[in-house]
């Protein structure tokens, strides 16, 4: 009986050593540099413009088999006489998301909060401070997975906003 009671506590504490812990996140096809774009409507308190927006970042396991992804390039271009280009921006923005917040079910979204985003419209600062703005987004594999993955955002970003949703030019997924 002593020894019935010691392997079921010893199984229980197994068990529940698994319940609750995240799986390290999968990246496919496999960790590296992707590009994301399509159309945004920037807002600035003088009004909007409607741009394409592109970001290109690295996508990357951290020690805690989550992902942080870190964008190091990107433009706006497009808008009435090219005034898109008007908008700047300094990187690198990072987003680092713990492995408990990649959902099993990868057709369900995944929140992300890209740190240190400073973004410029004709030469207008619109972060309210010097480490930028803290700027949430949504990143989806896509629904069926094998549609382009994509990041949305609807923010602010300090005096300007954002909406938009940037399609992956490479797919990547990102799973448990």
């Amino acid at each position: 009986m002593r020894n019935v009671i010691k392997k079921s506590a010893i199984a229980a504490g197994v068990l529940l050593g698994t319940v609750g812990v995240a799986q390290a996140a999968t990246i496919d096809p496999g960790p590296g540099q992707y590009t994301f774009s399509g159309p945004t409507t920037l807002s600035a308190p003088f009004g909007s413009l409607n741009c394409t927006l592109s970001l290109t970042g690295d996508v990357q396991k951290n020690g805690s088999g989550g992902v942080i992804v870190t964008v190091s390039d990107g433009a706006a271009t497009g808008g009435f006489l090219g005034i898109c280009s008007a908008v700047g921006f300094e990187f690198p923005w990072v987003a680092n998301v713990p492995a408990s917040q990649i959902p099993a079910d990868p057709t369900q979204p995944i929140g992300a909060m890209f740190e240190n985003v400073r973004v410029s419209v004709l030469g207008s600062d619109c972060s309210a401070n010097s480490e930028g703005a803290t700027v949430p987004a949504i990143f989806s594999n896509g629904d069926p997975i094998s549609e382009a993955s994509s990041f949305s955002f609807n923010a602010d970003i300090g005096d300007c906003a954002v909406l938009s949703r940037i399609d992956a030019q490479t797919d990547v997924n990102v799973t448990q």
